[in-house]
């Protein structure tokens, strides 16, 4: 069973577009984990999680403290945690990010193979924590961050997993990646960047293609860059207008 864990720290009205997306296009039986580990008001993701059959697991706010305002610090905690639960039930799991839908049918290889968008500090190579599929027989429990050895650089989150990497080069593989699409949401494309151009702010966002499927990514909903909040609420309002039209077109059964 291919376990799909999801962090989630804000933006919880792009949850039950995302779970009815993820159920789907995920064509393998699999049990997804949202993982709570907001300081806002998330009241609404554990009955969100209920309707949908999916499990959840709330982070108590005494440990945000543990990470200050280190929000790459928080995630790996969240995806720590999530994966404690998982390993238990699940051959494999995908850690999949909170403003990511499927665009076309998800059938992975259920096999020892590793998925990852590749990041790099100094020597190291490590994956992306936002998107990695992996089985669960790889020795991975908990994953912290690292320090490239010759240059002294700190890694983001995930830098611990480059051991991994660099034992397993024959199984791994990266995932490709672009910054706009000619195929997919183009209505939201050409809205969002006539939205970013009025506020002089650069467009954000990429399509992911891997295991021959498409993984659209909105990101930077959490506004760790600070935008003005007029901006983001002008993002998130025309993402749930692109989900609304998405998901009338290609997912008219699963209102």
């Amino acid at each position: 069973m291919l376990g799909i864990l999801i962090p989630y720290h804000s933006f919880f009205e792009f949850c039950p577009f995302q779970l009815r997306n993820i159920q789907h296009f995920v064509k393998v039986p699999h049990k997804i984990l949202i993982v709570d580990d907001s300081d806002l008001d998330s009241s609404d993701l554990p009955s969100i999680a209920k309707d949908f059959n999916v499990a959840y697991w709330k982070i108590p706010p005494a440990q945000h403290n543990m990470f200050g305002n280190n929000p790459s610090a928080r995630h790996q905690h969240a995806v720590n945690v999530g994966l404690h639960f998982l390993r238990e039930m699940c051959s494999h799991i995908l850690i999949f990010d909170n403003d990511m839908i499927f665009m076309k049918d998800f059938n992975p290889s259920l096999d020892r193979s590793l998925w990852y968008v590749p990041h790099t500090r100094g020597t190291l190579v490590y994956p992306w924590l936002n998107l990695f599929l992996f089985s669960t027989h790889e020795d991975i429990y908990e994953i912290h961050f690292n320090v490239c050895p010759l240059t002294g650089e700190g890694t983001d989150s995930g830098g611990s997993l480059s051991e991994i990497l660099q034992q397993r080069k024959e199984d791994c593989h990266s995932i490709t990646f672009e910054f706009s699409s000619d195929v997919y949401l183009l209505d939201w494309q050409k809205k969002y960047r006539q939205l970013c151009e009025t506020y002089q702010i650069q467009p954000w966002y990429d399509i992911f293609h891997f295991q021959a499927t498409s993984i659209f990514h909105f990101r930077g909903l959490s506004n760790w860059q600070n935008h003005p909040s007029e901006f983001l609420h002008a993002k998130k309002t025309l993402i749930l207008e692109a989900l609304n039209e998405f998901q009338n077109t290609y997912l008219p059964d699963t209102h």
